[in-house]
Parts: C-alpha cells; structure tokens; sequence
C-alpha cells in the first residue's frame, strides 16, 4: 500500500460502497496510514491527507495524537518533495513555483492542525515536533520556525531524540539562525545527548561562508561532538562559491 495512490484507496472504498457497505471510520483510519505512507515515496500530498482527515472526522472518528502525527507526517514528505521539485528544476533551468507560496500554504494548513490540537488539548509528543521541524526546516519561514521552538522547549529533555534536536538544528538554520543552531549542540550535549554526525552536520549546513564553517568545526571539534565525514567538502565548496563570486564581481567591474 505503500505506494498506493489517494485515488487508488478512494477507488475501493467506492467499490465497497457500491456493494452497499459504507465504510466505517477504521477504514478511513487506514486511508490516512496509507497517505501519510505514500506521501513518502513522492505519490500524493498534503491534501490527500486533509481529505482522509475529513473522511475519518465525518465517519464518526475522534482524532488523537496517532492522526495528528500522521497528518504531519505527510505534510513533512510533502515539503521535502516539494522542495526537492522546485531544486531539480531549478538546476535544469525551469520555471518552477516560488518557495515561499507553497511554504506559506502548507505551514497555513499545518498549523490548522496544530491549533485544532490545542483546542482538544492534545499535547505534541517528540514525534510531532520532529515532524514540525521538518516541515519548517523545508519551507524555510521563521513564523515557522518560531512556532516550532516554542513546541521544542515544551518538550521534556529527557524526551527529546537524536532526531528531533537534527531537525530544529536545521529548522534553526533555514532562517540563517547559525549561532542559535550551534547552541542546541550544546543543549543536547548539556543534556546527555552526544551530538551526532548528523546533528553537527546540520549545524555546519548553516554556514553561509567558508570561514563560518571553519569556525563551526573548530567549536564542535572543542565541544568533543562527532565532524561530520563531508566537512572538508563543505568548506572547499563555500571557498569554491566565494572565488565564484569574486569572479562575477570582478568581470562586472
């Protein structure tokens, strides 16, 4: 089911109602594991998974912390498809939609989500602001990200994971937040938490300069946290954009 498509599951449930069984909300509980599953793999999107929300809610279904977290889920894969779209077009010279439209429009339906939880007081658990954090970390907006922390502080240390620290590194750092994504390192290392190659190479992937991320190895080197394997490349790649640069400038002049 996995790469099944929306309308592939809305086909059979067609077919059991046309054979006069109206299906109940388990079903349309299963169509919204199936979405979230799917979204996954690039098929579907965001939307799929409002609609199989609706179903599930019009059936009769009282939605907890297990829907909610899947609703997320797919607006996760689908920003990180969506940005991974408009990248691959980019490079190859197409006209894609502006990041900041469907960043805007999916955080906008995410956060219908969000304050429908508050309203039914269901408290996020580490998943759903892992899952947040993605979400903010690809649309790059920093009411996005604000909101984001605010879930990631309610958050009890010893309940946090390697994964969520990951992703609000990067979340951090997507709205240029490079001082703030090195201190979580240090939040997660005050707090038991070694950081790991992934956190740092997060954290490193905020440097917008060769020199920045010299300086970042040289505190995560101090701190005793794991250097990311590729940290050489990513500093010859930002002198490589900088001599880049100074060679534009200098042809212009």
């Amino acid at each position: 089911m996995a790469r099944a498509t929306y309308k592939d599951a809305e086909h059979v449930l067609n077919r059991m109602r046309g054979c006069g069984y109206v299906p109940e909300a388990r079903e349309y509980e299963n169509l919204l594991k199936a979405v979230a599953s799917s979204t996954k793999y690039g098929h579907g999107d965001l939307s799929d998974s409002e609609r199989a929300f609706d179903h599930f809610t019009a059936a009769g279904g009282k939605p907890g912390l297990l829907h909610y977290n899947l609703v997320l889920e797919s607006a996760s894969w689908s920003a990180y498809w969506k940005l991974r779209k408009a990248s691959n077009s980019e490079t190859a010279g197409g006209v894609v939609e502006h990041s900041a439209e469907w960043g805007n429009r999916t955080w906008t339906v995410l956060s219908r989500y969000l304050d429908k939880m508050q309203e039914e007081k269901i408290e996020c658990d580490c998943s759903s602001v892992t899952l947040c954090a993605s979400v903010a970390k690809h649309c790059g907006l920093q009411g996005a990200v604000v909101r984001t922390w605010q879930m990631f502080r309610n958050i009890q240390p010893k309940l946090r994971s390697s994964a969520l620290y990951t992703e609000m590194i990067a979340a951090l750092g997507s709205v240029g937040n490079s001082e703030a994504a090195f201190g979580l390192l240090g939040v997660a290392s005050k707090h038991k938490f070694r950081p790991t190659s992934e956190m740092t190479a997060a954290a490193l992937a905020t440097c917008k300069t060769a020199g920045e991320a010299e300086e970042m190895l040289r505190k995560i080197e101090a701190m005793g946290a794991v250097i990311p394997a590729d940290a050489a490349s990513i500093v010859a790649r930002l002198a490589s954009l900088a001599l880049e640069a100074d060679g534009s400038l200098g042809a212009n002049q």
